[in-house]
């Protein structure tokens, strides 16, 4: 038995790496097709209000995501995201992604609470994480630092780019600010057709193949503070 059990291990380890590997190689490729045409085609979306936006996202694919991130969002404005958004995690490319995005955002980037938005400092160009505990207080953590910069994904596409190197500190952090130390997160706007909008984002961290293996979230005001 002692020795059946390591190499159980080792194949199990081994179809999970694998398994993984397909996974993320399928998602880089995916990326790389749609940044590549040239040029992209304008993608004609209309959403009534930013319920109906988030709804409907929650709905995509990460291809779909990836196609409105490109070709149906702009560049926000600073003063358009200042303040706190809401947040949910989108489709990352079938159920073992989907599953792999989870667990770094709800489970190691969060610290057993669960994700739920980002906070915008317009001021100081600085912004925080959101996250609920299981008593449902909200708790601010992970902060980083934002600007319009060119695209990962596109050369000729700018994006609010969100940078979390400055803050990740393995004295104060812990083991896991190791994996958050490369994680940089752009950030695109959908208008809505009522004034409100959405935010469609893609997280990524270099260790993992950066952008091109980033996985689809999207931002909204809480909708008790939107106008009816």
């Amino acid at each position: 038995m002692l020795l059946v059990l390591p190499n159980a291990f080792i194949t199990a380890a081994f179809a999970v790496t694998a398994t993984l590997s397909v996974s993320s190689a399928l998602n880089m490729w995916s990326t790389f097709h749609a940044c590549r045409s040239t040029p992209p085609e304008s993608l004609s979306v209309s959403f009534a209000t930013a319920a109906e936006a988030l709804q409907q996202l929650q709905q995509c694919s990460r291809k779909e995501s990836l196609s409105l991130f490109l070709q149906a969002a702009r560049v926000p404005l600073i003063p358009e995201i200042e303040g706190a958004w809401d947040g949910v995690l989108l489709e990352n490319n079938g159920w073992i992604m989907t599953e792999v995005s989870q667990f770094l955002t709800h489970k190691l980037f969060s610290k057993g609470r669960r994700w739920n938005g980002k906070a915008f400092q317009d001021d100081q160009n600085r912004g925080i994480n959101q996250f609920t505990t299981k008593t449902s207080t909200t708790e601010f953590d992970h902060a980083f630092d934002y600007q319009i910069e060119t695209s990962a994904l596109r050369k000729d596409q700018k994006s609010l780019v969100l940078r979390y190197n400055n803050y990740q500190k393995i004295r104060s952090g812990g083991w896991t600010s190791l994996l958050w130390m490369s994680m940089v997160d752009e950030i695109r706007l959908i208008d809505c057709a009522n004034g409100e909008c959405v935010l469609i984002g893609i997280g990524s961290m270099g260790w993992s193949g950066g952008m091109y293996n980033g996985s689809p979230f999207c931002l909204h005001r809480p909708f008790n503070t939107l106008s009816h």
